[in-house]
């Protein structure tokens, strides 16, 4: 088990650098901004190496922690890449996840640690400010991987018609937004990501 969590600290790390490299770029070019979905497609790798790892390894619980701290950054950076640079949440977003991945990273860098989460980390502040960025996406921006649609032009322009709103409002959620059923919204999927890191924490 060591071996592998060796090779899962390496691997992190390295993937950890590359979502630092992508925001450092779009920090010096917000138009950019759109790169955010290659830093959600490296985060979504640790993610699924983390949650595979810490399924076979229970007692591994900073692992366990990075898998959902990752699902976090994953679902900010997907949507980040789709709300435009002209937005003033842009540049709000972009901040949160340097913070973010900054966090991560010393997260990876004690993973071998006896020990998970100290007392200072995932604290109200962290929690207001990705609850307040959670509230400001627009529900119909995804938060995973584009797959690009097979469907007829007739089917694409209706769903084109569909989203006027969302594109018009450069991916910031308008106060009638109720496009989508509110179990499936970001914010509750926030709230239980970090409702598990709470239990993660109390574990340790």
């Amino acid at each position: 088990m060591d071996e592998i969590l060796v090779e899962f600290k390496s691997e992190t790390k390295d993937l950890v650098a590359q979502m630092m490299n992508i925001l450092l770029s779009v920090e010096d070019s917000p138009e950019e901004i759109a790169q955010l979905e290659n830093y959600g497609q490296l985060v979504d790798r640790i993610m699924g190496s983390a949650q595979t790892l810490a399924l076979s390894s229970p007692d591994l619980l900073t692992v366990e922690a990075i898998g959902k701290y990752s699902a976090l950054c994953k679902i900010v950076g997907y949507k980040g890449s789709q709300i435009g640079a002209d937005t003033a949440l842009a540049p709000i977003v972009l901040a949160f996840l340097l913070d973010a991945t900054e966090q991560l990273e010393r997260m990876v860098d004690r993973v071998d640690v006896p020990g998970v989460l100290d007392q200072g980390e995932f604290d109200d502040t962290f929690k207001d400010r990705l609850s307040w960025i959670a509230e400001k996406f627009d529900q119909n921006l995804r938060a995973s991987l584009k797959i690009h649609s097979t469907k007829s032009p007739a089917n694409q322009a209706d769903k084109q018609n569909s989203g006027a709103n969302n594109i018009s409002s450069g991916g910031v959620k308008s106060g009638s937004d109720e496009s989508q059923d509110p179990s499936e919204s970001v914010v509750r999927q926030v709230e239980q990501i970090l409702s598990g890191l709470v239990k993660i924490k109390k574990k340790s």
